[in-house]
């Protein structure tokens, strides 16, 4: 028996009461989720054959979540700052469902941590070197 579809509301909830209203989250910030839910939709759907609007919180276990981001890495060439992220979002998402809807308590999000990417950054450019040496 598949489980009720309720990922479709949830998500809705998640966006309107926990991003949007009582936090009052940046609009980057809530753009910066948006589109790793529409990729995770369109990720259920190939890979459950299931439309987004039948989708089950409980379909999302820590092993989808894995070949979900597994997907990203692959497909999109994503880096590991932009992987980091995304590994949060959908985390996020179902811990605050399962706040929403208790029978999703079980509902194991982690994954398996994969060694932190150390991400190549620029050394600052502006400062010139007696600057530098009188903060010193």
């Amino acid at each position: 028996m598949k489980p009720p579809p309720d990922f479709s509301p949830l998500c809705q909830s998640f966006f309107a009461q926990r991003l949007i209203a009582p936090t009052q989250s940046e609009p980057h910030t809530i753009a910066a989720y948006a589109p790793t839910f529409r990729l995770l939709a369109k990720f259920a759907q190939r890979r459950l054959e299931t439309p987004p609007s039948k989708l089950a919180l409980a379909q999302l276990d820590a092993p989808f979540l894995a070949s979900f981001l597994d997907d990203l890495e692959g497909g999109r060439s994503n880096g590991a700052a932009a992987k980091c992220a995304t590994e949060r979002h959908p985390v996020c998402f179902i811990i605050t469902a399962a706040l929403e809807m208790p029978q999703h308590a079980a509902l194991d999000p982690a994954r398996p941590r994969n060694p932190v990417k150390r991400l190549a950054r620029p050394l600052v450019g502006y400062l010139a070197r007696d600057e530098v040496e009188a903060c010193s």
